[in-house]
């Protein structure tokens, strides 16, 4: 109940089309905001998956450097890349491992699911009036041989650990300020230019693991804080130009 902490730059209207995406706090934005009655869009398939907790079915998209590689995939800029992890009962796409139920039969049918997806983020993306983006990890893993960000770490839902072929990483404010703007550019550009409103949140869920070699007192205080100076820097340096 407190108030006066934030001063809004602009409205959200009812009619506005709104997307969210990010990680696991954005799913509860994208949910209350359907339930007050505000125009969330779903663009993707409801066959098999387990919530439309999303606008489109990239499940949580924790670094702002997956949220990049989704949006080049989109685009058309980056090859459609899906991974895909053996577990029982046949394949996940490892850039989503936690979206469907049950596991697809063949790599042919991941292959096909993740074109299908990239279709629908375009079209969200071109469509919507507001993005809802959460910012909520530094920590990844990604595919040495691709660079491909990874939302869970190899041998965890799906696929095996190998030292040779997955490296940790953990972005620095430099690193996320590039590829956070990089994606806006993207999305610009996706739009031919056309303006949206940039809704910026950092998720206030504290890691409950981490890579580092140290408390994850520290590692989740790290995250959080390059993330929150980064968001407030982004808005404060653009004031959302063309994205708000």
């Amino acid at each position: 109940n407190m108030g006066d902490m934030h001063t809004p730059r602009w409205d959200i209207e009812r009619d506005d089309v709104i997307v969210t995406m990010g990680s696991c706090f954005a799913q509860h934005i994208a949910n209350w905001l359907r339930t007050q009655g505000f125009n969330v869009p779903f663009y993707d398939t409801d066959e098999g998956i387990k919530s439309r907790n999303f606008s489109a079915n990239y499940g949580n998209v924790y670094t702002t450097r997956q949220a990049l590689q989704l949006a080049q995939e989109a685009s058309g800029q980056r090859a459609t890349d899906a991974i895909c992890w053996d577990v029982e009962g046949g394949y996940i796409d490892a850039i989503r491992p936690n979206v469907f139920a049950r596991p697809f039969s063949t790599t042919a049918d991941v292959n096909a699911a993740r074109a299908a997806h990239l279709q629908a983020v375009l079209t969200a993306f071109q469509d919507m009036d507001v993005l809802v983006f959460t910012l909520g990890l530094t920590e990844t893993w990604q595919l040495r041989d691709s660079g491909t960000i990874v939302p869970s770490a190899p041998g965890v839902i799906g696929g095996q650990f190998d030292d040779a072929q997955h490296e940790f990483l953990n972005f620095s404010y430099p690193e996320v300020m590039q590829d956070l703007n990089a994606f806006c550019e993207i999305l610009s550009g996706i739009r031919g230019g056309k303006p949206f409103r940039l809704l910026l949140t950092v998720s206030p869920v504290p890691l409950t693991a981490t890579a580092e070699t140290r408390h994850i007192l520290q590692s989740s205080t790290y995250s959080k804080a390059v993330l929150r100076a980064v968001a407030g820097d982004f808005c404060k340096v653009n004031e959302f130009g063309n994205f708000a």
